[in-house]
């Protein structure tokens, strides 16, 4: 598995997979953000599915995207705005403190990408980027929790709340402490 994929949970990986097959099953040479689209449509009890009702707002490519066929075993790249997306999915979990980038944070990358096919069928649904991130994060508390979190993603934090130099200092300090502790066979 990729390291750019450790912080993707089984659901989102799964919505990843689907839009590869519906890339491949279209002939595409690229998974684009309307790929990106129609695999989160797929899986009922996701997150993306169960806040924005995707299988109902899109009700034939779910119905499309449940008929698809297996697809040859083939790798197919990101198109620009697929990349975009999953790095604003990212920036999206990290402004909620969330580690985990879940299908809903893949749903509020699409609409940050406003030239997108895909975020102009979300708007078109009567899905906006501030509404998305109202629900999104009146939810935020009934998140899943997927596993455990790595120390340094919960050390970051603080870093990120105080600012970029005071960060470093805090980070130097934890290293200092547990050297001097090491040190003493603490």
């Amino acid at each position: 598995m990729s390291f750019m994929f450790n912080r993707y949970p089984p659901p989102s990986r799964r919505a990843i997979f689907y839009a590869r097959e519906s890339a491949l099953n279209s002939g595409a040479s690229e998974i684009d953000s309307t790929h990106l689209l129609w695999g989160l449509t797929l899986e009922q009890t996701s997150r993306a599915n169960g806040l924005f009702k995707l299988d109902q707002r899109f009700p034939d490519e779910t119905a499309r995207m449940r008929a698809l066929k297996r697809a040859e075993q083939k790798d197919i790249p990101l198109a620009r705005d697929g990349k975009r997306i999953l790095a604003y999915a990212a920036e999206e979990a990290n402004h909620l403190e969330s580690y985990w980038i879940d299908t809903d944070h893949l749903i509020l990358g699409i609409l940050r990408e406003p030239e997108c096919a895909a975020a102009a069928r979300l708007e078109q649904s009567g899905l906006n980027i501030a509404e998305a991130r109202r629900l999104v994060d009146s939810q935020s508390e009934l998140r899943e929790i997927y596993g455990p979190v790595p120390v340094l993603w919960q050390l970051s934090k603080p870093i990120t709340s105080i600012g970029r130099v005071a960060g470093m200092c805090y980070l130097l300090i934890i290293f200092l402490l547990i050297t001097l502790l090491a040190g003493k066979g603490c």
